[in-house]
């Protein structure tokens, strides 16, 4: 029998322990994306961050890490305060929207967003990267418009099943001085020709 000695292994402990702090870390920012994500119900102002780092998860590294302590040190800064929902004898569903436009420079995608009260409470809330690249803030902003009027039909048939029906036509606001300034532009044009 010749026995040799073992002078070394497949893998050094080293790297090893190093594998296994990788795949911990990895682990860890899942996690905690996945707590913040739930915290969003209650902490909206944290909602587009936590959804901007929740993009990376597949593959993260140290610079998302480094962007959920700072999400997580904002909360524990404003852990004291409190959403407040007041009494309204209003019923009346308002909704707003805005978009931006090209701000991801990844995929150059515009973010529609959009809040709906019921009387003076926040009701419900939403943000969303569309799904296509516009060529200008008019065009974003009718998307958003879009988005914003087709969830306003939905909430007045929720709350039309709830016994909540809405008289009045749902009033929907947008930031759109720009739109409005070129529309009016676009249509002296047609006409003049």
């Amino acid at each position: 029998m010749i026995h040799q000695s073992i002078t070394g292994r497949p893998i050094g402990l080293n790297e090893l322990v190093d594998w296994f702090n990788q795949k911990n870390i990895i682990l860890i920012q899942i996690r905690i994306v996945e707590s913040l994500r739930y915290l969003t119900c209650t902490r909206p102002d944290i909602l587009f961050e936590v959804g901007l780092v929740n993009r990376f998860m597949k593959t993260p590294t140290m610079i998302h890490f480094k962007a959920l302590k700072r999400i997580l040190w904002y909360v524990k800064d404003i852990v004291d305060f409190d959403l407040f929902y007041g009494y309204s004898n209003s019923f009346d569903l308002v909704g707003y929207s805005d978009s931006d436009w090209a701000k991801d420079i990844n995929s150059r995608k515009c973010t529609t967003g959009f809040v709906f009260y019921l009387g003076d409470t926040t009701f419900t809330r939403g943000s969303k990267k569309q799904s296509i690249v516009i060529l200008s803030t008019r065009d974003g902003e009718y998307i958003a418009i879009t988005s914003c009027v087709y969830h306003s039909i939905w909430l007045k048939r929720l709350l039309r099943q709830l016994r909540m029906s809405q008289k009045k036509p749902t009033e929907i606001y947008v930031d759109n001085s720009l739109v409005i300034v070129l529309d009016k532009n676009s249509f002296s044009r047609d006409k003049n020709n």
